[in-house]
């Protein structure tokens, strides 16, 4: 994952930490350090995936 700001090109655990600070709540997920778990998710994504239902695509507006 790679995240483009102002600050300049972030990624893996770092882009995870750019996007939780703009998203509502994601301050007390960085005050908790739980985004540093992005690297074990990364490396686990397809034993996660089994746990996640499909659900259909929303509409791009």
């Amino acid at each position: 994952m790679h995240v483009a700001d102002d600050r300049g090109l972030a990624s893996a655990t770092d882009a995870f930490g750019v996007i939780l600070t703009r998203m509502p709540g994601g301050q007390a997920l960085l005050a908790t350090g739980a985004y540093r778990a992005y690297p074990w998710v990364a490396r686990n994504r397809s034993r996660i995936g089994r746990f996640v239902p499909d659900l259909p695509r929303p509409p791009v507006a």
